[in-house]
């Protein structure tokens, strides 16, 4: 009888930490998620951004300084000279607006030499 509580009390405990280490992965997804969804708000003027999962009506609203740059699958990178890029962008109906890496989280673009 003893030896099934402690199979119990073992079973508790890996449950308990597995629930604890889900919980603190989560918080750390969130956070991230956070912090990368509010940089582009503090993005300086001419810079450019990614919109993941734009809709239609999104497109048909797009501010008129916004201009389209690349565009793939479910993303769409724009640019514009306001300093509220984003926000405006926002309020058009974005989902999602990350800054753009120009080719990536890493740029492995040779520079140009001028």
């Amino acid at each position: 009888m003893a030896r099934h509580g402690l199979n119990t009390f073992m079973t508790i405990r890996i449950v308990q930490r597995i629930t604890d280490a889900g919980l603190k992965l989560v918080g750390i997804l969130l956070a991230w998620l956070g912090l990368t969804v509010a940089l582009p708000l503090a993005l300086r003027e001419g810079a450019q951004v990614d919109v993941y999962f734009p809709s239609q009506h999104l497109l048909t609203n797009l501010p008129d300084d916004v201009s389209v740059v690349d565009w793939g699958r479910n993303r769409i990178t724009l640019t514009g000279e306001r300093r509220d890029l984003a926000l405006s962008l926002y309020r058009a109906g974005a989902m999602i607006v990350l800054p753009s890496g120009g080719g990536g989280c890493v740029d492995l673009r040779k520079k140009r030499s001028s």
